[in-house]
């Protein structure tokens, strides 16, 4: 609902909720990490190119 609510409505997510999201952010963010690259041929197309889900940059020239 947090996440909703910060796309949707921005600053409406104030106080300990915020404080609470800041303080979290990076280790969420570390986990969904170590997960894609677990699970890294799933995250990639069968062709070898960027799924959607792959954030590495490639230079397209």
């Amino acid at each position: 609902v947090i996440a909703w609510l910060r796309i949707c409505r921005p600053g409406s997510v104030i106080g300990p909720q915020q404080n609470y999201l800041e303080e979290k952010q990076a280790w969420i963010w570390s986990l969904g990490d170590a997960y894609r690259t677990k699970d890294r041929p799933r995250y990639t197309s069968t062709l070898g190119g960027n799924s959607t889900m792959d954030t590495s940059f490639q230079n397209p020239l």
